[in-house]
């Protein structure tokens, strides 16, 4: 492949030029970058996977121990109580809809004499 070939000679001839101190920096970049990018990319997905996977096995253990202790899980069917009329929300008239909000006002605050 002359594309690679081509490259590779560049990219060699470009890291020649450098100096020793500057090859040594660029050395210690690409190291801190491959470094980021292998705890980011790879690392910090492992642990978050991890965590989750603890904290459901912890949730599983509880519900597995409540579960032979003879407790239910769900809190079971909520009951209605009260006829339907009692539960329907309070009709407003239409007149109070348009109705200016009443306003108290405040009074000036009192000034006392030293």
């Amino acid at each position: 492949m002359k594309f690679d070939r081509s490259l590779r000679q560049q990219l060699s001839n470009w890291w020649q030029g450098r100096s020793s101190r500057e090859q040594l920096l660029l050395g210690v970049l690409a190291a801190l970058a491959i470094s980021w990018a292998l705890i980011v990319l790879v690392i910090q997905p492992i642990w978050t996977l991890r965590r989750e996977a603890i904290v459901n096995l912890q949730t599983y253990e509880a519900l597995n121990a409540r579960l032979r202790a003879g407790a239910t899980i769900g809190g079971g069917v909520a009951q209605r109580q009260g006829s339907p009329a009692a539960r329907r929300a309070p009709r407003t008239s239409r007149r109070t809809w348009n109705a200016p909000p009443r306003v108290r006002p405040v009074p000036p605050p009192v000034r006392q004499r030293a």
